[in-house]
């Protein structure tokens, strides 16, 4: 059996300057062996399951944020292999990997032939499409119950964004109509893409308003902060996200979060009263629910990209909106439910930030804790009949319970957050455990919540084919890929246990489902060529697992 340690931390000192410091990036199955080379001096470095001890078959570990490229890791979604890493899997498995030898960044720039010709050809910048195609689909929108969920328009403010817009000179543009024009030609491009029932725009034409809406953004950027260039800067960065572009995404919603601050998103209308008693009370909500959406998809885009958040917690009034816990609940507002997305940034900040590298155990653990209270006390806020069943607890109502189709993305986001929480417990020498509590039922421990988490993820995927295509992508880009990792590496940790073959089979399903995103999301044929990517990816693990449980069963005894 392996002790895994926690790595001894070299104290940054006073003279050492910030950016020496490592960027984080996000990282799993980290494969440490004798013939990487030092750690530089000055740098910090945190992993999960980092294993100071030399064996001869190095182990495997999930590590995120940190210093050093591992061998095997999760780049915002998409698997990277190293030689080393290559080797270590062939070793456990008797098989050879094939993979997709594409570098991350090449398969993260989601363009072909036919986006660029449209790019090309998008040189008016200042022309619209006929005003009856923008309002048909804001009608489909108003018309949607997803417009509770993407919030990113207010109908009535936005009629009088169309008429500012389509009331200018054609042939001229200023910052006043630049700011009008990105916000229609950025709605053009998102909303289709969120409206499963709409076919007014193909997903190509989508994607040719969106190169139109930031070429109009980098004029509209040069006047004052305005609602329309707040709207179209954080369509922009949704756009993003659902067509998996996330650098696009970033940059956009950094530009979200400053303009939501100068327009006073962050704090509460009570709060604003004072410093402006003229605002249009209408107005001033939607800036607010705009907030809201900007603050989602910071933290959404820090988890899965492990860069710092746009948006600090402490600087912001987070006061939930008027009644929401209310109406959360069978309504969805929002993709994701806030108080979530709080624990995720608290996740960040206490357990992967740069400030928590400097923490001993048993900081670490302290802080764990509280957001185990934390995630504790949000399940217990909902009504019963919406509560995930808990992942440390293992019971035969968590085996058999399913969610609702509108309530599913809730559960995956929760089941994320204890994934990521307990996973930085390997980075202690903690594996993963199981004992008896007083009713008979199993109580998981440290590591193995995580694994827990991740299978109820892909347990959950018969059920998500029932999904709008936004929820199907946010998904497919980063949970999934997650939770398969999470299981792939938990079964060549030990491929004679018990439940390695049953996990094995989780993996299956999982490469079915990412496979069949490209005939239900309706995206560029670059995206989907990632989606297809991933699936090969899954149903690669899949193979290697069913291989390393079969030459377990040979060696029954042989230890890895």
């Amino acid at each position: 059996m392996c002790t895994f340690t926690r790595r001894n931390r070299r104290k940054v000192t006073g003279q050492q300057s910030a950016k020496e410091a490592p960027q984080p990036v996000v990282r799993a199955l980290h494969v440490e062996n004798d013939t990487l080379p030092p750690t530089p001096r000055g740098r910090i470095e945190t992993g999960i399951l980092l294993n100071e001890r030399r064996l001869e078959n190095p182990p495997v570990g999930l590590h995120f944020y940190g210093g050093r490229l591992p061998s095997l890791s999760l780049i915002w979604g998409v698997p990277t292999v190293s030689p080393e890493a290559k080797r270590w899997v062939q070793s456990t498995t008797g098989q050879t990997m094939t993979l997709d030898e594409g570098a991350p960044t090449e398969r993260l720039v989601c363009l072909d032939a036919e986006i660029l010709r449209i790019r090309l050809q998008t040189m008016d910048i200042c022309s619209l499409p006929q005003q009856a195609l923008v309002k048909s689909v804001l009608q489909a929108y108003q018309s949607s119950p997803l417009r509770s969920r993407y919030p990113v328009v207010e109908p009535t403010l936005f009629q009088i964004t169309i008429a500012s817009a389509y009331n200018q000179d054609g042939l001229t543009l200023d910052t006043r109509n630049a700011n009008n024009r990105a916000c229609v030609c950025a709605a053009l491009a998102l909303i289709p893409l969120i409206l499963e029932d709409y076919h007014g725009l193909s997903s190509t034409e989508c994607d040719a308003f969106a190169t139109k809406a930031k070429c109009l953004m980098a004029e509209a950027l040069n006047g004052t902060p305005s609602l329309d260039c707040l709207q179209a800067a954080l369509m922009l960065s949704l756009h993003g996200i659902i067509s998996r572009a996330l650098q696009t995404a970033i940059y956009f919603n950094t530009i979200a979060a400053r303009l939501v601050f100068m327009l006073g998103g962050h704090i509460t209308d009570h709060d604003r009263g004072a410093s402006s008693p003229g605002s249009d009370s209408r107005e001033a909500r939607h800036i607010r629910t705009l907030f809201w959406l900007c603050y989602l998809t910071d933290k959404d885009l820090t988890f899965r990209c492990g860069q710092p958040p746009a948006i600090d917690d402490s600087q912001c009034d987070l006061t939930l909106p008027p009644h929401y816990t209310r109406k959360m609940y069978p309504v969805i507002i929002f993709p994701f439910d806030i108080r979530l997305s709080i624990i995720k940034s608290k996740i960040f900040a206490e357990i992967y930030s740069a400030a928590a590298l400097r923490k001993s155990q048993h900081q670490i653990e302290q802080s764990i804790r509280d957001i185990e209270q934390n995630l504790g006390n949000w399940r217990h806020s909902i009504p019963p009949s919406w509560q995930p069943p808990p992942v440390g607890l293992m019971t035969e109502h968590a085996a058999t319970s399913h969610p609702t189709p509108n309530i599913l993305l809730t559960w995956f986001e929760y089941y994320q957050c204890v994934c990521m929480l307990h996973l930085v417990r390997g980075q202690y020498g903690i594996s993963g455990k199981m004992h008896e509590v007083n009713d008979g039922h199993l109580l998981l421990l440290n590591l193995a919540v995580s694994i827990e988490a991740s299978r109820r993820i892909l347990c959950h995927l018969d059920f998500a084919a029932s999904l709008r295509s936004p929820d199907a992508s946010w998904l497919a880009t980063f949970s999934v890929p997650l939770a398969a990792l999470v299981v792939f590496w938990s079964i060549l940790q030990d491929p004679s246990r018990a439940s390695a073959r049953d996990d094995a089979q989780l993996l299956l399903p999982a490469s079915g489902y990412l496979a069949a995103c490209h005939g239900t999301l309706g995206l560029p044929a670059p995206v989907l060529q990632h989606f297809r990517s991933m699936s090969h990816f899954v149903g690669e693990f899949y193979r290697l697992t069913i291989a390393a449980t079969s030459v377990s069963a040979l060696v029954p005894n042989q230890r890895r």
